[in-house]
């Protein structure tokens, strides 16, 4: 069940988050039910919208800075024509400072998959919010967001009471090597179990939790 004592979790600081559940509403006559969702998984573990590209970074670089060049000489240009004298249009040369190719995001939120007692990372395709795709590895994100995301899914997966009625899964990272991780779930939570079921399962000294469910008090735990 608990993850033992590591450097990876130095500095981690979890919260938990519980969605509020909504009545149903009656509206009418009963839709076309929708036929059930099943998991795209690829030999990658990336889908499209978790994928970067570095081979092409090159190529989209130049085309802002190109872009960029443009619209400020029009701009130069144009106040140069409404001044009362003369100004030159030509622009000092450009610096361009090359960002990371791959491990360049802070953050990211991912949907869980459960399977069982099995749970998976997703993320759906821009304009298709039905398919759920399985995210192995996530190269956009940063080292220790990376680093995180085998032992966490592992750690929230033994527990029980961790993996029920889970709903996503946040990572907010720093560049100094911290982290927050916040997840949160479609029931209730409190009375202290939760608490105790995190704190056993990434064996963390230090933890910083807030809670808010349907008939379940607000908490912090520090």
């Amino acid at each position: 069940l608990s993850l033992p004592q590591h450097r990876l979790w130095a500095g981690c600081r979890f919260a938990s988050l519980s969605m509020l559940a909504r009545r149903s509403r009656r509206r009418g006559p009963a839709a076309v039910p929708r036929p059930p969702r099943v998991l795209q998984r690829s030999d990658s573990g990336v889908p499209e919208i978790a994928a970067c590209h570095p081979e092409q970074y090159d190529k989209l670089l130049s085309s802002k800075v190109a872009s960029m060049v443009q619209l400020v000489t029009g701009a130069v240009a144009a106040g140069s024509s409404s001044a009362s004298e003369p100004q030159t249009t030509e622009l000092p040369a450009i610096e361009v400072f090359e960002s990371a190719r791959t491990n360049f995001r802070m953050r990211a939120s991912f949907q869980i998959w459960r399977e069982g007692a099995g749970l998976h990372y997703v993320m759906f395709n821009r304009g298709d919010s039905r398919t759920p795709h399985e995210v192995r590895t996530y190269p956009m994100g940063s080292p220790r967001l990376s680093e995180l995301m085998g032992p966490l899914i592992e750690g929230l997966a033994a527990s029980e009471e961790l993996r029920d009625k889970l709903n996503d899964v946040r990572l907010l990272t720093t560049s100094t090597g911290d982290a927050l991780v916040t997840v949160t779930y479609n029931r209730p939570i409190g009375g202290g179990a939760w608490e105790a079921a995190a704190r056993e399962a990434v064996g963390l000294a230090a933890l910083v939790m807030g809670g808010r469910g349907e008939r379940a008090e607000d908490g912090r735990v520090e």
